[in-house]
């Protein structure tokens, strides 16, 4: 628009309404069928189509955040994770086998030292507590005044 203030200057007056979001754009004469709003037409194109061939590479916009990178020593550590885990498994089959194994010369030891057994029962029962640890150390859990009742209640056929 151009108006006349003084009568020798001309001033350019612009509605700066007419650019404003808010009023209707000459594209937008479709009604919405939603709400009753005008609407851009769907058949018309976005305006960043319309960019010139050159500025449509798409600019490198690093993460926000990024992802956690491998360390280098990680197969490191994996190796040493697994001697770890190698050593706990010798460990624990060690404790197993422990279980199952019995201190022979304690044994001998503690069965001889049982009163009025002959050299033979005493050999009978040391290979007979001795091939079942299980036994071996409840025997040995026991004085030796239990270990005779133990005894003797285990062979009956003795007295």
């Amino acid at each position: 628009m151009t108006g006349n203030t003084n009568g020798s200057r001309q001033t350019e007056i612009k509605n700066y309404e007419d650019d404003s979001a808010s009023f209707l754009s000459p594209s937008s004469e479709e009604l919405s069928d939603t709400d009753g709003t005008e609407t851009e037409s769907s058949s018309r194109q976005p305006e960043y189509a319309q960019m010139p061939a050159e500025s449509q590479d798409i600019p490198f916009i690093p993460p926000l955040r990024q992802l956690p990178k491998r360390a280098r020593g990680s197969e490191a550590l994996q190796d040493a994770m697994l001697a770890v885990a190698s050593s706990i498994r010798h460990l624990a089959d060690a404790l197993e086998q422990s279980k199952n194994t019995i201190d022979a010369q304690g044994l001998l030891q503690a069965v001889m030292e049982i009163d009025g057994l002959e050299e033979a029962k005493q050999m009978y029962a040391f290979e007979y507590l001795n091939a079942d640890p299980i036994k071996a150390r409840a025997f040995m859990a026991y004085n030796v005044r239990m270990r005779k009742i133990y005894l003797f209640r285990q062979f009956w056929w003795w007295k």
